[in-house]
Protein backbone atom coordinates (compact mmCIF):
# COMPACT_ATOMS: atom_id res chain seq x y z
CA UNK A 1 0.00 0.00 0.00
CA UNK A 2 1.05 3.73 -0.76
CA UNK A 3 1.19 6.70 0.92
CA UNK A 4 -1.35 8.25 -1.62
CA UNK A 5 -3.41 5.08 -1.36
CA UNK A 6 -3.77 4.37 2.45
CA UNK A 7 -5.98 7.20 3.04
CA UNK A 8 -8.49 6.12 0.46
CA UNK A 9 -8.43 2.61 1.74
CA UNK A 10 -8.79 4.06 5.24
CA UNK A 11 -12.22 5.62 4.28
CA UNK A 12 -13.33 3.11 2.28
CA UNK A 13 -12.87 0.61 5.41
CA UNK A 14 -14.65 3.25 7.78
CA UNK A 15 -17.42 3.68 5.14
CA UNK A 16 -18.08 0.27 5.54
CA UNK A 17 -18.59 0.44 9.63
CA UNK A 18 -20.91 4.00 9.30
CA UNK A 19 -22.68 2.16 6.42
CA UNK A 20 -23.77 -0.60 9.48
CA UNK A 21 -24.61 2.05 12.06
CA UNK A 22 -25.38 5.59 10.47
CA UNK A 23 -26.54 6.40 13.83
CA UNK A 24 -23.20 7.07 15.45
CA UNK A 25 -22.20 10.47 15.25
CA UNK A 26 -18.18 9.76 16.40
CA UNK A 27 -17.77 7.41 13.98
CA UNK A 28 -19.60 9.86 11.46
CA UNK A 29 -16.71 12.51 12.51
CA UNK A 30 -14.02 9.97 11.80
CA UNK A 31 -15.53 9.25 8.02
CA UNK A 32 -15.54 13.06 7.38
CA UNK A 33 -11.69 13.47 8.63
CA UNK A 34 -11.07 10.31 6.94
CA UNK A 35 -12.19 12.32 3.69
CA UNK A 36 -10.66 15.10 4.18
CA UNK A 37 -7.51 13.43 4.94
CA UNK A 38 -7.98 11.34 1.31
CA UNK A 39 -9.19 14.79 -1.00
CA UNK A 40 -12.64 13.47 -1.10
CA UNK A 41 -13.70 16.74 -0.19
CA UNK A 42 -17.18 16.20 -1.27
CA UNK A 43 -17.68 13.19 0.54
CA UNK A 44 -16.62 15.28 4.12
CA UNK A 45 -19.32 17.94 2.58
CA UNK A 46 -21.96 16.04 2.18
CA UNK A 47 -20.93 14.24 5.91
CA UNK A 48 -20.56 17.68 7.40
CA UNK A 49 -23.90 18.64 6.04
CA UNK A 50 -25.86 16.35 7.52
CA UNK A 51 -24.70 17.46 10.91
CA UNK A 52 -25.25 20.92 10.09
CA UNK A 53 -27.42 21.49 13.31
CA UNK A 54 -25.18 19.46 16.12
CA UNK A 55 -22.84 22.34 17.58
CA UNK A 56 -20.30 19.84 18.73
CA UNK A 57 -17.09 21.11 18.55
CA UNK A 58 -15.48 18.29 16.50
CA UNK A 59 -17.83 18.98 13.95
CA UNK A 60 -16.84 22.47 13.67
CA UNK A 61 -13.21 21.40 13.64
CA UNK A 62 -13.89 19.73 10.84
CA UNK A 63 -15.53 22.15 8.94
CA UNK A 64 -12.33 24.28 9.53
CA UNK A 65 -10.10 21.80 7.90
CA UNK A 66 -12.47 21.06 5.17
CA UNK A 67 -12.33 24.93 4.82
CA UNK A 68 -8.88 24.94 4.78
CA UNK A 69 -8.63 21.86 2.35
CA UNK A 70 -10.68 24.09 0.00
CA UNK A 71 -8.60 27.10 0.21
CA UNK A 72 -11.20 29.12 1.90
CA UNK A 73 -9.00 30.41 4.46
CA UNK A 74 -10.83 33.46 5.68
CA UNK A 75 -13.71 31.49 6.50
CA UNK A 76 -11.33 28.70 8.01
CA UNK A 77 -9.77 31.84 10.18
CA UNK A 78 -12.90 32.10 11.33
CA UNK A 79 -13.84 28.98 12.51
CA UNK A 80 -10.99 28.57 14.53
CA UNK A 81 -10.95 31.97 15.82
CA UNK A 82 -14.88 30.92 17.26
CA UNK A 83 -13.76 27.51 18.33
CA UNK A 84 -10.78 28.84 20.51
CA UNK A 85 -13.56 31.15 21.89
CA UNK A 86 -15.85 28.39 22.06
CA UNK A 87 -13.66 25.57 23.85
CA UNK A 88 -10.36 27.64 25.08
CA UNK A 89 -7.08 27.71 23.66
CA UNK A 90 -6.39 24.52 22.30
CA UNK A 91 -2.89 24.17 20.63
CA UNK A 92 -4.02 22.61 17.40
CA UNK A 93 -7.01 25.25 17.28
CA UNK A 94 -4.86 27.80 17.17
CA UNK A 95 -2.21 26.20 15.18
CA UNK A 96 -4.89 25.83 12.11
CA UNK A 97 -5.80 29.41 13.09
CA UNK A 98 -2.30 30.50 12.42
CA UNK A 99 -1.91 28.11 9.23
CA UNK A 100 -4.94 30.25 7.96
CA UNK A 101 -4.04 33.46 8.82
CA UNK A 102 -0.71 32.74 7.15
CA UNK A 103 -2.20 31.65 3.60
CA UNK A 104 -4.37 34.73 3.70
CA UNK A 105 -0.76 36.75 4.13
CA UNK A 106 -1.88 38.19 7.14
CA UNK A 107 1.56 37.85 8.72
CA UNK A 108 2.02 39.18 11.47
CA UNK A 109 -1.33 38.32 12.83
CA UNK A 110 0.10 34.68 11.67
CA UNK A 111 3.20 35.25 13.72
CA UNK A 112 1.80 36.56 16.85
CA UNK A 113 0.19 32.90 16.66
CA UNK A 114 2.98 30.81 15.96
CA UNK A 115 5.21 32.96 18.80
CA UNK A 116 2.78 32.25 21.59
CA UNK A 117 2.82 28.41 20.47
CA UNK A 118 6.57 27.77 20.15
CA UNK A 119 6.60 28.56 23.95
CA UNK A 120 4.34 26.11 24.54
CA UNK A 121 5.49 22.53 25.72
CA UNK A 122 1.79 21.38 23.65
CA UNK A 123 3.08 23.24 20.62
CA UNK A 124 2.68 21.06 17.29
CA UNK A 125 5.22 19.94 15.58
CA UNK A 126 5.14 22.27 12.75
CA UNK A 127 4.72 25.71 14.37
CA UNK A 128 8.49 26.51 14.29
CA UNK A 129 8.81 26.38 10.73
CA UNK A 130 5.64 28.68 9.92
CA UNK A 131 6.74 31.21 12.70
CA UNK A 132 10.10 31.41 10.66
CA UNK A 133 8.02 31.22 7.32
CA UNK A 134 6.21 34.17 8.33
CA UNK A 135 9.05 35.74 9.96
CA UNK A 136 11.21 34.99 6.41
CA UNK A 137 8.28 36.50 4.13
CA UNK A 138 8.17 39.61 5.95
CA UNK A 139 11.48 40.04 4.80
CA UNK A 140 13.74 39.68 8.09
CA UNK A 141 15.33 36.06 7.16
CA UNK A 142 17.66 37.04 10.47
CA UNK A 143 14.74 37.35 12.74
CA UNK A 144 13.75 33.83 11.17
CA UNK A 145 16.88 32.13 11.98
CA UNK A 146 17.24 33.79 15.74
CA UNK A 147 13.76 31.82 16.13
CA UNK A 148 15.54 28.83 14.56
CA UNK A 149 18.61 28.97 17.45
CA UNK A 150 16.25 29.94 20.19
CA UNK A 151 13.63 27.07 19.78
CA UNK A 152 13.66 23.88 21.11
CA UNK A 153 15.06 20.91 19.67
CA UNK A 154 11.52 19.07 19.39
CA UNK A 155 10.45 21.32 17.25
CA UNK A 156 13.45 21.52 14.94
CA UNK A 157 11.30 19.13 12.44
CA UNK A 158 12.87 18.49 8.72
CA UNK A 159 10.44 21.46 7.46
CA UNK A 160 12.07 24.07 9.74
CA UNK A 161 15.55 22.63 8.74
CA UNK A 162 14.43 23.56 5.37
CA UNK A 163 12.86 26.70 6.55
CA UNK A 164 16.20 27.56 7.66
CA UNK A 165 18.47 27.09 4.63
CA UNK A 166 16.76 29.43 2.51
CA UNK A 167 16.97 31.91 5.24
CA UNK A 168 20.48 31.30 5.70
CA UNK A 169 20.67 31.69 1.84
CA UNK A 170 19.09 35.22 2.05
CA UNK A 171 21.20 36.13 4.66
CA UNK A 172 24.02 35.55 2.61
CA UNK A 173 25.41 32.35 4.77
CA UNK A 174 25.41 29.76 1.81
CA UNK A 175 27.88 27.54 3.73
CA UNK A 176 25.27 26.88 6.39
CA UNK A 177 22.27 26.71 3.77
CA UNK A 178 24.16 23.81 1.91
CA UNK A 179 24.33 21.84 5.05
CA UNK A 180 20.74 22.40 6.15
CA UNK A 181 19.17 22.05 2.67
CA UNK A 182 21.40 19.21 1.89
CA UNK A 183 20.31 17.87 5.55
CA UNK A 184 16.04 18.68 4.40
CA UNK A 185 16.22 17.00 1.41
CA UNK A 186 16.73 13.34 3.24
CA UNK A 187 12.62 13.62 4.15
CA UNK A 188 10.59 11.59 2.41
CA UNK A 189 8.80 14.99 1.22
CA UNK A 190 11.34 17.43 1.60
CA UNK A 191 10.07 20.98 2.45
CA UNK A 192 9.94 23.50 -0.69
CA UNK A 193 12.55 25.79 1.14
CA UNK A 194 15.41 23.02 1.03
CA UNK A 195 14.72 22.32 -2.81
CA UNK A 196 14.81 26.14 -3.60
CA UNK A 197 17.94 26.94 -1.67
CA UNK A 198 20.08 23.62 -2.78
CA UNK A 199 18.71 24.44 -6.44
CA UNK A 200 19.78 28.01 -5.96
CA UNK A 201 23.39 27.00 -4.92
CA UNK A 202 23.40 24.44 -7.67
CA UNK A 203 23.01 27.58 -10.07
CA UNK A 204 25.42 29.23 -8.70
CA UNK A 205 27.92 26.34 -9.04
CA UNK A 206 27.29 25.55 -12.41
CA UNK A 207 25.23 22.32 -11.60
CA UNK A 208 22.11 23.32 -14.02
CA UNK A 209 21.27 19.60 -13.91
CA UNK A 210 21.33 19.12 -10.27
CA UNK A 211 19.14 22.73 -10.01
CA UNK A 212 17.11 21.80 -13.09
CA UNK A 213 15.69 18.18 -11.43
CA UNK A 214 15.20 20.13 -8.26
CA UNK A 215 13.19 22.83 -9.31
CA UNK A 216 11.06 20.57 -11.56
CA UNK A 217 10.14 18.58 -8.29
CA UNK A 218 9.63 21.97 -6.31
CA UNK A 219 7.47 23.28 -9.32
CA UNK A 220 5.24 19.94 -9.65
CA UNK A 221 4.10 20.81 -5.98
CA UNK A 222 3.99 24.70 -6.36
CA UNK A 223 3.48 25.54 -9.68
CA UNK A 224 2.47 29.15 -8.39
CA UNK A 225 5.66 29.72 -6.73
CA UNK A 226 7.84 32.54 -8.01
CA UNK A 227 10.85 31.99 -6.50
CA UNK A 228 10.57 28.18 -8.09
CA UNK A 229 10.63 30.36 -11.64
CA UNK A 230 13.43 32.72 -11.16
CA UNK A 231 15.42 29.80 -10.01
CA UNK A 232 14.45 27.69 -13.22
CA UNK A 233 14.85 30.74 -15.33
CA UNK A 234 18.84 31.18 -13.96
CA UNK A 235 19.41 27.32 -14.63
CA UNK A 236 18.11 27.78 -18.07
CA UNK A 237 20.17 30.84 -19.08
CA UNK A 238 23.01 29.28 -17.65
CA UNK A 239 22.03 26.03 -19.98
CA UNK A 240 22.19 28.97 -22.86
CA UNK A 241 18.42 28.65 -23.41
CA UNK A 242 17.38 32.09 -23.26
CA UNK A 243 13.74 31.53 -24.65
CA UNK A 244 12.86 28.86 -21.85
CA UNK A 245 14.68 31.49 -19.38
CA UNK A 246 12.69 34.73 -20.80
CA UNK A 247 9.54 32.75 -20.20
CA UNK A 248 10.24 31.59 -16.46
CA UNK A 249 11.08 35.09 -15.66
CA UNK A 250 7.95 36.40 -16.98
CA UNK A 251 6.05 33.65 -15.37
CA UNK A 252 8.21 34.93 -11.89
CA UNK A 253 7.42 38.79 -12.39
CA UNK A 254 3.22 37.86 -12.62
CA UNK A 255 3.73 36.11 -9.86
CA UNK A 256 6.05 38.33 -7.45
CA UNK A 257 5.97 41.45 -9.60
CA UNK A 258 7.27 43.30 -6.69
CA UNK A 259 9.92 41.55 -6.43
CA UNK A 260 13.07 43.53 -8.53
CA UNK A 261 15.70 40.83 -8.76
CA UNK A 262 12.66 39.01 -11.28
CA UNK A 263 12.76 42.14 -13.76
CA UNK A 264 16.35 42.47 -13.38
CA UNK A 265 16.67 39.25 -14.94
CA UNK A 266 14.02 38.84 -17.29
CA UNK A 267 15.76 42.03 -18.98
CA UNK A 268 19.13 40.16 -19.77
CA UNK A 269 16.79 37.85 -21.69
CA UNK A 270 15.20 39.91 -23.29
CA UNK A 271 18.25 41.41 -24.34
CA UNK A 272 19.85 38.23 -25.42
CA UNK A 273 16.56 38.00 -27.64
CA UNK A 274 17.58 42.01 -29.06
CA UNK A 275 14.36 42.95 -27.77
CA UNK A 276 15.60 45.85 -26.23
CA UNK A 277 12.05 47.71 -25.52
CA UNK A 278 10.82 44.72 -23.80
CA UNK A 279 14.17 45.23 -22.14
CA UNK A 280 13.39 48.76 -20.99
CA UNK A 281 10.09 48.22 -19.92
CA UNK A 282 11.14 45.55 -17.61
CA UNK A 283 13.93 47.29 -16.14
CA UNK A 284 11.72 50.71 -15.60
CA UNK A 285 9.49 48.06 -13.75
CA UNK A 286 12.44 47.37 -11.44
CA UNK A 287 13.56 51.05 -10.86
CA UNK A 288 9.96 51.40 -10.06
CA UNK A 289 10.22 49.58 -7.03
CA UNK A 290 13.81 50.21 -5.93
CA UNK A 291 15.89 53.16 -7.46
CA UNK A 292 18.65 52.01 -5.37
CA UNK A 293 20.35 48.51 -7.17
CA UNK A 294 23.19 49.34 -9.73
CA UNK A 295 22.47 46.37 -12.07
CA UNK A 296 19.16 48.07 -12.92
CA UNK A 297 21.17 51.41 -13.87
CA UNK A 298 23.52 49.09 -15.46
CA UNK A 299 21.25 47.36 -17.65
CA UNK A 300 19.99 50.33 -18.57
CA UNK A 301 22.52 51.96 -19.42
CA UNK A 302 23.33 48.88 -21.88
CA UNK A 303 20.61 49.30 -23.90
CA UNK A 304 20.97 53.01 -24.19
CA UNK A 305 24.65 51.46 -25.34
CA UNK A 306 23.86 49.30 -27.84
CA UNK A 307 21.16 51.71 -29.15
CA UNK A 308 23.95 54.38 -29.99
CA UNK A 309 22.64 57.25 -26.81
CA UNK A 310 26.26 57.46 -25.73
CA UNK A 311 24.44 60.55 -23.17
CA UNK A 312 21.87 58.54 -21.72
CA UNK A 313 24.11 55.51 -21.42
CA UNK A 314 26.78 57.61 -19.56
CA UNK A 315 24.28 58.34 -17.16
CA UNK A 316 23.31 55.54 -16.40
CA UNK A 317 26.55 53.69 -16.12
CA UNK A 318 27.76 56.80 -13.67
CA UNK A 319 24.46 56.13 -11.32
CA UNK A 320 25.55 52.45 -11.27
CA UNK A 321 28.62 53.09 -10.40
CA UNK A 322 27.85 55.26 -7.54
CA UNK A 323 25.53 52.66 -6.42
CA UNK A 324 28.54 50.16 -7.04
CA UNK A 325 31.85 50.23 -8.04
CA UNK A 326 31.61 46.94 -9.14
CA UNK A 327 28.59 47.05 -11.05
CA UNK A 328 28.99 44.41 -13.82
CA UNK A 329 26.54 45.70 -16.12
CA UNK A 330 28.03 49.31 -15.60
CA UNK A 331 30.81 47.82 -16.58
CA UNK A 332 29.86 45.79 -19.65
CA UNK A 333 27.92 49.10 -20.88
CA UNK A 334 31.31 50.85 -20.97
CA UNK A 335 32.43 48.17 -22.91
CA UNK A 336 29.67 48.25 -25.11
CA UNK A 337 30.03 52.32 -25.27
CA UNK A 338 34.14 51.60 -26.05
CA UNK A 339 33.45 49.49 -28.75
CA UNK A 340 34.65 46.13 -27.45
CA UNK A 341 31.74 44.33 -26.71
CA UNK A 342 28.44 44.40 -28.76
CA UNK A 343 27.41 40.66 -29.65
CA UNK A 344 25.50 38.29 -28.02
CA UNK A 345 27.73 35.90 -27.19
CA UNK A 346 29.66 38.70 -24.78
CA UNK A 347 25.98 39.59 -23.54
CA UNK A 348 25.36 35.90 -22.57
CA UNK A 349 28.79 35.63 -20.93
CA UNK A 350 28.16 39.03 -19.07
CA UNK A 351 24.81 37.31 -17.87
CA UNK A 352 26.54 33.96 -16.80
CA UNK A 353 29.08 36.35 -14.22
CA UNK A 354 25.77 38.13 -13.43
CA UNK A 355 24.07 34.76 -12.04
CA UNK A 356 27.19 33.10 -10.68
CA UNK A 357 28.36 36.20 -8.99
CA UNK A 358 31.67 38.32 -8.76
CA UNK A 359 34.17 36.05 -7.19
CA UNK A 360 35.33 33.17 -5.12
CA UNK A 361 33.77 30.38 -3.33
CA UNK A 362 30.16 28.84 -4.75
CA UNK A 363 29.55 32.34 -6.33
CA UNK A 364 26.37 33.10 -5.25
CA UNK A 365 27.12 36.27 -3.86
CA UNK A 366 25.54 37.93 -6.99
CA UNK A 367 23.03 35.30 -7.60
CA UNK A 368 21.57 35.57 -3.78
CA UNK A 369 20.76 39.75 -4.61
CA UNK A 370 19.60 38.65 -8.11
CA UNK A 371 17.28 35.81 -7.13
CA UNK A 372 17.46 35.93 -3.25
CA UNK A 373 15.05 37.17 -0.57
CA UNK A 374 11.60 36.45 -2.50
CA UNK A 375 8.89 36.43 -0.38
CA UNK A 376 7.50 33.42 -2.03
CA UNK A 377 4.19 31.29 -0.82
CA UNK A 378 6.65 28.58 -0.14
CA UNK A 379 5.24 25.84 2.50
Amino acid sequence: MTTATAPLQRLARLEGYLSEDPGNTGLLAEVANAAIAGGALDRASELLGSVADDPAPQFAHLRGLLQLARHEFSDAALTFDALLHAQGDIAGVRFNLGYALFRLGELHRAMAVFQALVARADAPPESLAYLMRCLHHAGTPALALDAWRAASPALRTLSAVGVASLACLDSNQSDDALTLSEEALRAESPPLEALVTRATLAVGQGNTSLAGALLEQARQRAPDEGRIWSAMGAAWLLQGDVGAADQAFRRATELLPEHVGGWVSLSWCQILLKNLDGARASLEAALALDRNFSETHGGLGVIAALQGLRGEAEAAIERALRLDRASLSARYAEAVLNGQAADVSAIQALARRLLRGRSGGDGVALLERVLGGLPGRTG
